[in-house]
């Protein structure tokens, strides 16, 4: 199909199963749920497709895919295409709606470098990623990541927020690095087992982010909000805004030990008369 342009109207070749090769040089929108359930589908070649639209290859049978050109993918783009391991999409700065590529249940690497934003539910229940290249990324939403149970680590270097229960159950998540993350959402890294994370900028940690840290220090040097149970399992904790920090009920807790909170001496009197309470012992630096 040398010259198509677009992908036609609404869900064009939707379940024809024993589709499994299209090469379109010329296409720009893969249209609509176009490919939706060819589930004999293994390879497409767009080299100059521009768009993905909703549910476009919703389960097909790619193992891999690779869009040089495309900068925006729709809703549920890639869902259920429980055989791609692979995805590339160098130029790619928008997924415009939720579930992008969620249940790809064999999907391992994805590199998305000038995206923007992670929408909520982008990679859920994507058991078995392990790398995510997102460069660029300032946001990441609701249940993003929730369950991708193979991750270990994440490298966030742009990223300012990220959203509520965003790492949910990444039960071998080890290593985080947000250093300019300001908003650390309620449950964001909720059933982890975090060994290092350094999100040293951050200014707000909501209820039961941080809930399973196995962490000898955790450095919050800007942070003003920590909600309830927020942080359990850092041993020591550095606490050094000029401002009292508001602390929510069991803000920080450990178990079999005492977590150590270093204060400005300045104020170390005011956090023990504030939450004689928390099951902290407040030092002064």
């Amino acid at each position: 199909m040398p010259a198509w342009t677009s992908g036609g109207d609404w869900a064009t070749f939707a379940g024809c199963k024993s589709l499994s090769f299209v090469n379109a040089p010329a296409l720009i929108i893969a249209e609509a749920e176009i490919f939706r359930f060819c589930t004999g589908l293994k390879s497409v070649s767009f080299p100059e497709c521009l768009e993905v639209g909703s549910v476009a290859f919703g389960s097909t049978a790619f193992s891999s895919i690779y869009l040089p050109k495309c900068v925006s993918i729709g809703l549920a783009a890639f869902r259920d295409c429980s055989s791609l391991k692979t995805a590339n999409f160098p130029k790619c700065t928008t997924l415009s709606s939720v579930m992008t590529f969620a249940y790809c249940s064999s999907l391992t690497t994805v590199s998305l470098p000038l995206c923007t934003s992670i929408p909520e539910d982008t990679f859920l229940g994507c058991r078995s990623l392990t790398t995510v290249v997102l460069t660029n990324c300032a946001y990441i939403g609701e249940e993003a990541f929730r369950f991708c149970s193979s991750l270990s680590s994440i490298n966030l270097p742009n990223c300012i927020t990220i959203g509520e229960a965003a790492f949910s159950e990444c039960t071998n998540l080890k290593t985080v690095n947000a250093p300019l993350c300001e908003v650390l959402s309620d449950e964001a890294f909720t059933g982890c087992s975090l060994t290092s994370i350094n999100i040293s900028n951050c200014k707000y940690i909501g209820f039961r982010a941080l809930d399973n840290l196995s962490v000898q220090v955790l450095s919050l040097p800007k942070c003003s909000y920590i909600g309830s149970a927020a942080i359990y399992g850092a041993k020591s904790i550095y606490l050094l805004s000029t401002k009292l920090v508001s602390l929510g009920y069991g803000a920080i807790y450990g178990w079999r030990f005492t977590p150590q909170v270093y204060v400005p001496t300045s104020l170390l009197t005011t956090y023990r008369n504030t939450y004689p309470s928390l099951e902290v012992s407040f030092v002064g630096v």
